[in-house]
């Protein structure tokens, strides 16, 4: 069968921007270099992006749109990969250049049309015959004329495809990888289609599908104006974010990034948020428990937050960053928006404690929650109401955890049981949702268990339990596969996660110290640098989706909060940056 292909755009560097942006998007467009227009499809009634697609050429597409209004942090991260039903063969010609022009699709008041920032290009098959395919290409980002510049189709053809001559580099560059894939089974799915392999069945018109996706952010919101930096003395600029390109291995940081103070009893919780710019922890001031938020490029603390009256247990990011919840032993789980200012959405109140929440993974409307009595919870966060009581578990639960693509749900309790739920959104809703086994293994039997997680994959679970012990257990079978000792865990709700990249574990223990290990041979690594920071039990731990930077924090007496990082840029691969033409 022939191969199809993928593009992923990842992220860029600091971009050259003067002013706040509204809805900056990457365009990709598949251009003949010597006509200038696009490429046509190898069969003209071939469907590339969509089934109701009607043309003979392939069809530019676009990414997500990110608010830029920090000008203080101006590298977006988008990691959006888009499936092409076209032969790979179609684009791998002398003559084919694949454009990524980053753009503002809002258009301001002072402007006639969108707003170009820069663009780049990619040659997959260069004269010397090197392919830049399967692995992460860094692309040099280059001017446009003017601000004026019109990035609109004419027709066929794309005006940034006559910039090749008179390129003008900024100091930013673009991360993107093209890859082979095969041809897909076409399954049904009941929102707008993504790709050409999803069909839809529903029959809900667009108005109302956009409606139903906004809904939650719609309600009892007011438009937010922009407060930040009024009177306050402008700093210079900080140093570029170093950005690990997404199939590029994790490196372990080594260079103390930041100790932060964290008050009287130190941070029980932290974490980075999904696109890795702000780090999110959970301290006591006096009587209250608050959530600091810090921005990874100075760390400098943007926002405190005053969020519950008790210890706070975890804290989490929606997919798409615009929602953080938080819960507590006060009995509350609570989502703040995530646009400018931090403001209360929605607050889930438990009759008792809960130790976990989570936002499934593909509907940030869908909440879990868990605690002590046992139960899980399924919210309907707009409307604030328990959609679904899951349950199952005799004893109170530490931990829930999705699977990377939200088909599944494993909660981890107090007496070593795991379950795992089928929480499917296709083609039932929650309708479908479903205990599908209570998972005794012997080996955890009465044990507690601290922490479940998983990474990038579907089938490895990470379990951490107290008998100093942590586990993956492959999904599918549900029994360990590997384990990792060395830690200290007998008393305390230890953490432990997977490196972005699954390659390394990296956990706390409870006699102060950090590990890691290689996840496939389980052998410890050792970091010198980490070495006699605590000397309290080490209960949070978190490693940035997209820099090489962890963080560390104890819930003990004057315990810091350590970041760590490594300041070297990724190095660069082979024709990396090339400009060929």
């Amino acid at each position: 069968m022939t191969d199809i292909f993928t593009i992923n755009v990842i992220g860029s560097t600091d971009l050259d921007i003067k002013s706040p942006m509204i809805n900056v998007v990457v365009r990709i467009s598949i251009v003949n270099s010597v006509t200038g227009e696009l490429v046509q499809k190898s069969d003209e009634k071939r469907k590339c992006i969509s089934a109701n697609e009607k043309t003979e050429y392939i069809a530019p597409v676009a990414t997500h749109g990110i608010k830029i209004d920090n000008l203080g942090n101006l590298s977006p991260y988008w990691d959006e990969n888009f499936i092409f039903n076209e032969p790979i063969s179609t684009i791998l010609s002398n003559d084919v250049l694949i454009f990524f022009e980053i753009y503002d699709t809002f258009i301001h008041a002072s402007k006639k049309n969108f707003s170009p920032i820069a663009w780049a290009f990619l040659r997959l098959k260069t004269p010397e015959e090197c392919r830049n395919l399967d692995r992460p290409c860094q692309l040099q980002l280059h001017y446009y004329p003017s601000l004026s510049f019109d990035v609109n189709l004419k027709g066929i053809k794309v005006p940034v495809a006559g910039l090749l001559l008179n390129r003008r580099k900024c100091n930013a560059r673009l991360t993107v990888e093209v890859k082979r894939a095969e041809v897909q089974e076409s399954y049904d799915v009941t929102n707008r289609p993504m790709h050409f392999f999803q069909h839809e069945i529903g029959h809900d018109p667009l108005e109302k599908l956009i409606q139903r996706k906004d809904e939650s952010e719609s309600e009892n919101e007011e438009e937010e104006e922009g407060k930040d930096g009024k009177g306050k003395k402008k700093k210079e600029k900080p140093k570029p974010r170093i950005l690990r390109p997404a199939n590029r291995r994790c490196t372990v940081p080594k260079v103390l990034k930041a100790q932060i103070p964290a008050g009287e009893h130190g941070a029980l919780a932290l974490a980075f948020n999904k696109n890795g710019d702000t780090l999110a922890v959970a301290i006591q001031e006096g009587k209250d428990f608050v959530i600091q938020l810090y921005s990874t490029i100075n760390m400098d603390k943007f926002r405190t937050i005053r969020a519950h009256v008790d210890i706070i247990y975890e804290i989490t990011f929606s997919e798409d960053d615009r929602l953080m919840m938080t819960v507590s032993a006060d009995g509350m789980a609570k989502v703040w928006k995530n646009e400018g200012d931090f403001k209360l959405r929605s607050t889930l109140a438990h009759p008792n404690y809960i130790y976990t929440g989570k936002f499934h993974p593909k509907d940030d409307r869908l909440v879990v929650t868990a605690g002590i009595d046992g139960k899980i919870r399924l919210w309907d966060r707009p409307k604030e109401s328990v959609l679904m009581e899951m349950e199952g578990h005799q004893v109170r639960i530490n931990s829930l955890t999705f699977s990377p693509d939200g088909k599944a749900l494993y909660a981890g309790d107090a007496d070593g049981i795991i379950s795992s739920w089928n929480t499917n959104l296709e083609p039932d809703g929650i309708d479908g949702f479903r205990r599908i086994k209570l998972v005794k293994e012997g080996e955890i039997e009465k044990v507690s268990i601290t922490h479940v997680e998983m990474g990038k994959s579907n089938f490895s679970l990470l379990v951490h339990t107290q008998d100093n012990m942590i586990r993956i257990f492959e999904t599918k079978v549900m029994v360990p596969s590997q384990r990792y000792s060395g830690i200290l865990c007998k008393k305390f709700r230890m953490i432990s996660t997977f490196s972005p990249d699954g390659q390394y574990i990296l956990s706390g223990s409870e006699d102060g110290s950090v590990m890691l290990w290689t996840v496939r041979k389980a052998e410890p690594v050792a970091v010198n640098e980490w070495t006699c920071k605590f000397d309290q039990p080490v209960t949070a731990v978190a490693w940035n989706r997209v820099e090489n930077m962890v963080a560390f924090s104890s819930f003990g007496e004057s315990q810091p909060i350590l970041v760590f990082y490594d300041p070297n840029a990724p190095a660069p691969q082979p024709q990396d940056d090339i400009d060929l033409i």
